[in-house]
């Protein structure tokens, strides 16, 4: 709760001090800005590479956004890069300025670090039979289910009146589901093709494990696939503002767990919040010890932690012992000896 509570002050003032400086400098995004960039974002179109606003909305509230928020968002994204680049434009910089920082990023550089395992923290926490029932009960709606289905679907538009004829898509969806009861073709493999659900079409159609409720904005399409067999699919039928079919790949009855039998699950779980709330304690009190200036092997052994030397390395490359290091090895790259920059 502390991290998320720190998270939204943060982001508040960082919307604060963005619209401070906006103001100083001048710069407003107009609505026509906006919208000219939502429309050449390439999942908000057609086929024709047009803007398609069905999908613009479907696909909005398929990630549960409103247009006005998703609009706002944006706009805070243009008035960020007018904000930057503004401000670059102001900086000037010397010919020796250029030289003296390529000669920086081009030092042998070593480095003083430590790893805060989960791992490592799981395997240390004590706890006792109670304690593990004491929070099996608090949780055990995460290891209860209702009634589900896992399901692909097809999903196709209806056109517009004039344009073609307005059964096209329960034809193609009929002619689609032939396709498959014959064995003719693969259900994934047609939707990958011609699935008009921009959200689930690279998936092969798929919507993964639906639960009983979970679709309440749209029971047409619950009513549907929990009336389905596994390995069953439906004929087309109205969805929205299209047709669709739908396959029940597996089912699954309604499962209420008791204690024994999800007892290893809650034990890993159980361990790793523990874990995840000591590092979280453990990497506050190491933060504000750094930014005292204690250098990093002092800090550590205080805390009962033990750093490392790395050997020596350059910007561009891994260092030797720390996995996937590259972008660490260029940021670290840019400091002073004694410099920290937060954790990466």
């Amino acid at each position: 709760t502390k991290q998320i509570q720190g998270q939204v002050l943060d982001g508040m003032i960082d919307d604060l001090v963005m619209q401070q400086t906006a103001q100083k400098l001048g710069l407003t995004v107009t609505d026509e800005e906006v919208a000219g960039v939502i429309q050449h974002q390439s999942y908000f179109m057609d086929k024709n590479g047009k803007f398609d606003k069905a999908a613009y909305y479907k696909i909005l509230q398929d990630h549960q956004l409103t247009a006005e928020e998703f609009e706002n968002s944006q706009r805070r994204q243009i008035l960020s890069q007018k904000i930057r680049s503004t401000l670059l434009d102001g900086v000037l910089i010397t010919n020796d300025e250029v030289a003296h920082y390529t000669q920086l990023l081009q030092r042998e550089l070593q480095a003083a670090y430590l790893s805060l395992d989960i791992s490592t923290y799981e395997k240390e926490v004590p706890f006792k039979e109670s304690d593990l029932k004491d929070y099996y009960d608090k949780v055990r709606g995460q290891f209860d289910h209702p009634a589900r289905v896992k399901v692909r679907h097809i999903y196709i538009a209806s056109p517009s009146a004039g344009t073609q004829e307005l059964d096209g898509p329960q034809k193609n969806l009929e002619a689609y589901r032939e396709q498959i009861l014959s064995g003719k073709a693969k259900f994934q493999d047609l939707a990958g093709k011609y699935s008009q659900d921009e959200s689930t079409k690279a998936k092969g159609g798929d919507l993964g494990w639906i639960a009983r409720g979970m679709l309440r904005d749209n029971k047409d399409l619950e009513d549907v696939i929990f009336s389905l067999k596994k390995g069953e699919i439906s004929k087309p039928f109205k969805l929205g503002n299209g047709y669709d079919i739908a396959q029940a790949e597996d089912t699954d009855k309604p499962y209420k767990s008791t204690f024994e039998e999800v007892r290893s699950k809650v034990l890993k779980q159980y361990q790793r919040e523990k874990a995840a709330q000591k590092i979280y304690d453990v990497s506050t009190q190491l933060v504000q010890k750094l930014k005292g200036k204690e250098p990093l092997e002092k800090a550590a052994g205080e805390l009962g932690l033990k750093s490392s030397s790395s050997v020596w390395f350059s910007r561009g490359s891994d260092i030797k012992g720390i996995k996937n290091s590259k972008d660490a090895a260029g940021e670290l790259a840019g400091l002073y000896p004694g410099d920290w920059d937060g954790p990466l």
